[in-house]
């Protein structure tokens, strides 16, 4: 694996309302040695990312206030080039809403974990992120 300098422990802020999923992905990401901020809602998620400075976000698309597209449109500066990996049990949003929104992947539920760890590494690497 690639050794690039790191500013402390990457910061994953993890949306998602299926509190079972959300607690077995911020453990395995945890054990990794990532720092996961963990919401369940829509109004969740937006104060989570207006606190937080993450250096990746994994957001579901259909959360219990709202979905999860719309929040990272309002939550997150397109400048800040923050990458997103969608999660969703729906059918997955068009490429171009992904894009939009910086999302590199979209994984459907039910998916493995460790191909969800791969796709974290992958982006937090692409983002100059020791892993």
């Amino acid at each position: 694996m690639q050794s690039l300098p790191s500013r402390g422990p990457p910061r994953i802020v993890l949306v998602d309302d299926e509190d079972l999923l959300s607690w077995c992905i911020a453990t395995e990401l945890e054990a990794k040695g990532y720092e996961v901020k963990r919401a369940s809602s829509y109004q969740e998620g937006k104060l989570a990312l207006a606190q937080a400075t993450p250096d990746l976000v994994i957001c579901d698309q259909g959360l219990p206030d709202g979905w999860g597209l719309d929040l990272l449109r309002q939550s997150l500066d397109p400048a800040a080039a923050v990458p997103v990996i969608m999660i969703t049990a729906f059918t997955p949003p068009q490429a171009s809403e992904l894009a939009a929104v910086g999302a590199r992947r979209c994984l459907t539920k039910p998916f493995d974990l460790a191909t969800l760890k791969e796709e974290v590494e992958a982006c937090l690497l692409r983002n100059n992120h020791f892993c």
